[in-house]
């Protein structure tokens, strides 16, 4: 007796293929279309489907806001920023059309080619669940570095929306508008986000930020002087303590006890002909400390060390259940980061996609993303 197909979950609506796809991928966890189509009839429809210039990429991140923006009214929440590459240079010969693709790394041929996915991820502040992408993007990079070009340029006489650092900028802004509903929002990056255009422009009534400090830069103290951040905090005296668990990874697994300290300073603008208006103007920010100040048994690992430029607490820096909020915050950010793993290894393997276009890839990403939202929970 001949065993009978699946049905097929196509109808003769584009938007019941749409659903039908984000579904299949929930349910088979896997970016391969043979593997999570019910059948060969339904294998050649996602095709067909992810190659029709008609599937737009608006269209489908449009969705996936939607979605977000609907599920955090009334709501804290936090929004996670990151950036992921997603390899795609050993398919090359996989690869017919690299519209859309980018350079990955700048080796010798500029060969290495993939995407620069940029997205941020909301959680509920208060019960740690997935709310959805407020923003996403393929970052576009330059044909060639200026090192290649032999051009000995400055970075810093670019204006912000010129660099792709902008990228920070440009995501928390569309997220703002879109998360207006909720009741506050924080806005969490880890140290490529240190740049004082973020911290400038994008706090407000129910917005602050929370950033992982990366540069030792030019502050100006409560007294009015002009000092390093680093001996600024060092000469602060300790508010409080308390232990977080290392799970390993990049360090030694242990229960490390921290040292709390915080400051209130005000960030200089760097010297750039395109902030001149700005020379004179000081941003005020919060900076709380984080670290080890006994390190035994781990000689070859330096101890453990977080600066956060926040602009949380800017009236009850001294207390400690405030600042203590601000660290877990930051610390709930290893979320965005296990969603990558889930995009790119731990399920779907984005990378080894049989997909032979650039845009297709994309717009796969993007339902592998509202997916990977419900998995998540």
């Amino acid at each position: 007796m001949q065993k009978k197909s699946q049905t097929s979950c196509f109808g003769d609506k584009r938007l019941e293929k749409k659903g039908c796809l984000e579904q299949r991928l929930l349910e088979q966890k896997s970016s391969i279309i043979h593997k999570f189509s019910a059948n060969p009839s339904d294998s050649k429809s996602y095709y067909r489907f992810l190659n029709n210039p008609r599937v737009t990429e608006q269209e489908i991140s449009h969705l996936m806001y939607q979605e977000c923006a609907s599920r955090i009214k009334n709501r804290r929440v936090v929004v996670f920023a990151d950036t992921s590459n997603v390899l795609l240079h050993n398919k090359r010969n996989r690869i017919k059309d690299a519209t859309g693709l980018t350079r990955i790394s700048n080796n010798q041929y500029l060969t290495y080619q993939g995407l620069i996915l940029h997205t941020n991820l909301v959680f509920d502040q208060d019960t740690q669940e997935a709310l959805g992408n407020s923003h996403t993007m393929f970052i576009k990079r330059k044909p060639k570095s200026r090192a290649e070009k032999g051009e000995k340029q400055k970075r810093c006489v670019e204006a912000i929306e010129e660099k792709e650092s902008y990228k920070w900028i440009e995501g928390f802004e569309s997220s703002k508008k879109l998360l207006k509903q909720a009741t506050t929002v924080t806005l969490v990056a880890d140290r490529e986000a240190d740049i004082i255009e973020l911290a400038d422009r994008l706090p407000d009534e129910t917005t602050d930020i929370v950033v992982r400090s990366q540069h030792n830069r030019n502050i100006i103290d409560n007294d009015g002087n002009s000092r390093k951040l680093k001996e600024v905090l060092s000469s602060s005296s300790v508010l409080g303590k308390m232990s977080i668990s290392v799970v390993g990874n990049k360090r030694k697994k242990r229960k490390a006890k921290l040292e709390i300290r915080t400051a209130k300073v005000k960030l200089t603008w760097h010297h750039s002909k395109n902030v001149k208006e700005k020379m004179q103007e000081l941003v005020p920010i919060n900076v709380i400390e984080v670290g080890e100040k006994t390190h035994k048994g781990f000689k070859n690992e330096s101890p453990l060390i977080w600066r956060i430029l926040t602009t949380k607490g800017i009236e009850s820096l001294a207390e400690v259940k405030e600042v203590k909020e601000v660290i877990n915050i930051y610390k709930l950010r290893w979320k965005v980061e296990e969603y990558f793993k889930l995009l790119k290894s731990d399920c779907y393997d984005i990378e080894n996609t049989e997909l032979t276009k650039g845009k297709s890839i994309r717009k796969l990403i993007l339902y592998i993303m509202k997916a990977s939202i419900k998995h998540n929970n």
